[in-house]
C-alpha cells in the first residue's frame, strides 16, 4: 500500500499548508496573533493572548483545539474541517 500511504501523506501536507496560509490570512485581516509558527508537522501553533477565549469559543462551536499557556495548537484535518475551523475563527474576531 505504498502509493496509498504516499497519497495520504501528501494530502496531510497539503491540508496543513493550506490551514497555515488561511490562519495567516486571518491574522493579516484582524492582527490577532502574536506569532503563527510555520508547521513542520500536521498542526499549526499560534501564540496569542486570547488563547483561552478562542479555545472556549471553538469548543462552543464543536471544534476541538489544544491550548497551552499562551498558545493554541490546531491540528490539520480534511479540507472541509479546516474551512470550518477558519469560518469559526473569523466569526470569533467579527
Amino acid at each position: 500500500e505504498q502509493q496509498y500511504l504516499t497519497d495520504c501523506r501528501n494530502t496531510i501536507i497539503q491540508n496543513t499548508k493550506q490551514l497555515y496560509s488561511d490562519i495567516l490570512a486571518v491574522d493579516k485581516k484582524y492582527g490577532c496573533f502574536e506569532k503563527v509558527y510555520e508547521p513542520c508537522t500536521n498542526f499549526v501553533y499560534i501564540k496569542t493572548a486570547d488563547y483561552q477565549k478562542i479555545y472556549e469559543f471553538m469548543l462552543e462551536n464543536s471544534i476541538a483545539v489544544r491550548k497551552f499557556n499562551g498558545y493554541l495548537r490546531i491540528t490539520a484535518g480534511t479540507a472541509e474541517e479546516n474551512a470550518q475551523f477558519i469560518a469559526v475563527l473569523e466569526k470569533f474576531f467579527q
